[in-house]
């Protein structure tokens, strides 16, 4: 019976705070938060993957995320708080992560192919529980589903032993094994000298444009890295409903930062002259209207910043000032 297996990051889900090096920031940013650090994310994050590397001196063997943040921990100088660090990773994670647009329905697709349910394997410290969480909320889990995550398994996908250990766990013959992943090496190479078939796909990558945006991430305190993140699943939402790529390109990686950018120094501004309303004055700045009340809302950390944007009420009705007034001329 042929057996479908799946990668999970970049493949089924991605994280809206941009690629995977942007959760240790974010991360950052809420130990931060919590008072729990006193370094800045970006030094959090540095240590992070310090410490990975070190403890990841065999790609054959992928460390616990435990390990990982007591190791952490140490280096910062507070091996109390391990447990707060995983709990914040964990935080940022449930926070950032979701479903690829399509992503359930292939899955589906493949379930309905093999008339069994699908493996999700991954190279990652999270444990499998944790993995198949993630996956149950966005619909991407059914019964009759696994999880396998390389740190639980003591094998990796990096160094082909956990695709020993789905084959012998299946009892499957290697030309009924399907496996769908965003790697070259890790996903492609391996499972195809193991006698896999192997579909690649790294649509769910970041594209040049979303990158470009993501590595200004330390400089915009994570914010640039979550316009990346928003561009990336505005443009596979897009191939999803048949959008031209074009304008879903221009749309996620040009105008949402400009509209971004603009909304988030409009309401700086007006918190700093001490405004309490502000006023959009012509029908084509609705888009910017609903940028700026999302922002106003997500910043509403005291009365006055959260400011109640909103169009004037005769502008809307379309009287002498308005754009379609003018036209009418």
């Amino acid at each position: 019976m042929a057996v479908a297996t799946f990668d999970v990051f970049e493949t089924v889900l991605v994280r809206t705070v941009g690629g995977p090096e942007h959760v240790d920031e974010a991360t950052g940013r809420l130990l931060r938060e919590r008072g729990v650090i006193s370094v800045s994310p970006s030094t959090y994050a540095a240590v992070r993957r310090s410490v990975q590397q070190d403890r990841t001196p065999d790609v054959a063997v992928h460390v616990r995320l435990a390990d990982l943040a007591a190791g952490t921990a140490s280096r910062l100088g507070i091996p109390h708080a391990a447990a707060e660090l995983v709990d914040a990773e964990l935080t940022v994670e449930r926070a950032s992560c979701r479903a690829v647009p399509g992503a359930v329905a292939r899955t589906e697709a493949a379930r309905a192919r093999t008339g069994r349910g699908v493996v999700y394997v991954s190279d990652s410290p999270l444990p499998a529980c944790f993995l198949q969480e993630l996956l149950e909320r966005e619909g991407l889990f059914r019964p009759g589903d696994e999880v396998l995550a390389s740190a639980d398994v003591g094998s990796s996908k990096q160094h082909g032993g956990l695709f020993d250990v789905v084959a012998e766990r299946l009892g499957c013959p290697a030309e009924d094994l399907w496996h769908t992943g965003d790697d070259r090496w890790a996903d492609g190479a391996h499972a195809l000298e193991r006698g896999w078939q192997v579909t690649l796909d790294r649509s769910a990558h970041l594209t040049g444009r979303e990158s470009s945006m993501a590595r200004m991430a330390a400089a915009t305190d994570g914010v640039s890295a979550r316009l990346a993140g928003a561009a990336r699943v505005a443009r596979l939402q897009g191939r999803e409903e048949g959008l031209d790529p074009g304008v879903t390109a221009v749309a996620g990686t040009v105008a949402m930062p400009l509209f971004v950018g603009f909304a988030r120094w409009l309401l700086r501004e007006a918190e700093l002259a001490g405004l309490d309303r502000l006023y959009f004055v012509a029908r084509d700045g609705e888009v910017l209207l609903d940028v700026t009340r999302r922002l106003a809302a997500a910043r509403g950390c005291r009365a006055g910043v959260a400011l109640p944007v909103r169009i004037a009420p005769e502008l809307a009705a379309g009287g002498r000032g308005s754009p379609r007034s003018r036209r009418r001329r």
